[in-house]
């Protein structure tokens, strides 16, 4: 999937063909999500800086859902999509069968206490809040989906993809 021509690979996550990346609930997968998102992100011509944040941002929930969001020690699929949406945002959803956790609604730490004095965690949830234009959260059934939207701000971006796409009849 990921040695196709440049631009086949760029058209892989758009709105219609999300990206999906399947991971098990363990720590170790970790190295493969990073490998793999900035093969990725790198198709969507986007800065580096905004790469960073959204491999923090993906490795902060990714470490929170392993930790976190199973009670039992078997093993658990965590589903990640990634995919365009209207020419503006690069969407990312993480998806697991855990216990229900709205990260959305988690108290922001109080950033005007000094360090020693703040409670213990929430500082990765606060700061994906923070990078990202858009952060939400979903319970559908048995599945936590936990969405955030990156804007692409870099110049040309759209232009090289859509004509990628015209250029491939789609």
């Amino acid at each position: 999937m990921l040695s196709t021509s440049r631009c086949q690979r760029a058209l892989m996550p758009d709105a219609h063909k999300p990206l999906t990346l399947v991971l098990k609930n363990d720590l170790g997968e970790i190295d493969s999500i990073w490998a793999t998102l900035e093969r990725v992100l790198e198709e969507y011509y986007l800065s580096r800086k905004d790469m960073f944040q959204i491999n923090l941002a993906v490795e902060e929930l990714f470490t929170n859902i392993v930790s976190y969001a199973f009670e039992d020690k078997g093993p658990h699929d965590i589903f990640v999509n990634i995919y365009v949406e209207r020419r503006k945002f690069l969407v990312v959803e993480l998806m697991d069968d855990g216990i229900p956790f709205n990260p959305a609604d988690h108290q922001d730490p109080d950033m005007s206490k000094p360090l020693s004095q703040r409670d213990e965690g929430g500082l990765g949830i606060h700061f994906c809040k923070k990078m990202m234009a858009e952060f939400f959260y979903e319970r559908n059934g048995k599945q936590n989906k936990v969405t955030f939207k990156k804007r692409i701000r870099k110049p040309g971006f759209f232009e090289k993809f859509f004509s990628c796409r015209r250029s491939h009849g789609n």
